[in-house]
């Protein structure tokens, strides 16, 4: 008895600290890094007082509660579970802070924060050193110098630029080429700008579909690194007031007349860029290839022979670049939506075949 006690007592033994080593191994192999920001609390003015609304952070989501201070003075009776409140007596001229529950302990509160007036932050730019008039595209967030509070990675057209229809230098203003494209700043949330990037001539179409931008804290430093598409001629302005440009600065493959919404760009001999297709005015018409005219091309393909097919998308057509002319394939009539395509985006040739990707119909032409 007394032996086979023993043997059971080991096995249990053994069962006991195999399980606990899988928890804490699973457990481990659980985590993700992410980045250490701060408690990102806001409040705002509502018809009922003040609502609060703060982060719950990565490493909160167990046995964490939260108070809620206005003023220094603590208004819930219990911790909160949530990450929200409604301050019901909460003016304009009150702050705000936030301080963590763990475990029945409280932590440091937050840094406090004062009421908005209305439901949204309005955060003012000044484009410092750049002339074009700059419409806000798309964004993305990180911490980028590292001070926990999430910056924003903001896209501008260059609506100069696009009314000028694309020149080579830039748009000019007050007479001058200001040799500005479409840009991208780097801002605090009270309009600070940190850095900010003039993408060039040779990144460009009609939508700014080639440029964009992403952060995060790869190295885990505490500040995000950003990754985007450049070309040459592409400048960089650092936070310290440097510059870096990237490749050629002398690269430039726009046309003297500028690009218009619609074009092309084909090696040419010697490393010199032509425009291969489009007159730069929305609509459409075939003939010479400098005169034609196209609407949102979306996907081009190459044949064995050289010919160029494109994806005329809101023409609803599929056209073919050939021998300096441009015909038509394919263009839908409106008929039987089921037998042409509708807005081709996507083409492929492959085995002698012409595939294209019909966005409206969701099927697959050939």
């Amino acid at each position: 008895m007394n032996t086979n006690g023993q043997k059971v007592s080991k096995v249990m033994t053994f069962i006991v600290v195999f399980a606990c080593s899988m928890l804490f191994s699973g457990s481990a192999f659980a985590q993700r890094t992410t980045d250490k920001l701060d408690r990102g609390l806001i409040a705002m003015k509502v018809s009922s007082g003040v609502y609060i609304n703060w982060r719950i952070n990565a490493e909160e989501y167990y046995g964490v509660e939260y108070n809620v201070y206005r003023d220094g003075v603590k208004l819930n009776d219990t911790p909160l579970k949530v990450s929200n409140f409604t301050d019901k007596t909460g003016t304009v001229n009150s702050k705000y802070t936030v301080a963590a529950v763990v475990r029945g302990v409280e932590q440091s509160q937050s840094a406090p924060a004062s009421v908005w007036s209305k439901s949204y932050k309005e955060i003012k730019l000044t484009h410092e050193g750049i002339k074009s008039t700059l419409v806000p595209n798309d964004a993305c967030c990180a911490d980028v110098d590292g001070d926990g509070e999430i910056d924003i990675l903001m896209k501008f057209d260059n609506l100069s630029e696009m009314e000028q229809s694309y020149p080579k230098n830039g748009p000019k203003i007050d007479g001058v080429d200001t040799k500005e494209y479409s840009i991208f700043e780097c801002l605090k949330q009270d309009g600070t700008r940190l850095w900010w990037v003039n993408c060039g001539p040779n990144m460009a179409d009609f939508q700014n579909n080639e440029q964009n931008i992403v952060a995060y804290d790869w190295d885990g430093d505490g500040k995000a690194e950003a990754v985007m598409r450049l070309a040459d001629g592409s400048v960089i302005h650092m936070a310290d007031g440097s510059t870096y440009t990237v490749g050629n600065a002398n690269m430039n493959i726009r046309a003297a007349n500028g690009g218009g919404v619609n074009w092309f760009v084909v090696a040419g001999t010697n490393g010199r860029k032509e425009y291969l297709a489009g007159s730069g005015e929305d609509g459409y018409g075939d003939g010479p290839a400098g005169e034609a005219m196209f609407s949102s091309p979306q996907g081009i393909a190459v044949g064995p022979d050289g010919t160029i097919y494109v994806a005329d998308t809101v023409n609803g057509a599929v056209r073919r670049i050939r021998d300096g002319q441009v015909d038509t394939l394919v263009m839908q009539t409106f008929g039987d939506l089921r037998t042409y395509p509708v807005a081709p985006r996507g083409l492929l040739v492959m085995n002698g075949m012409l595939y294209i990707c019909d966005n409206f119909s969701h099927k697959i032409f050939m």
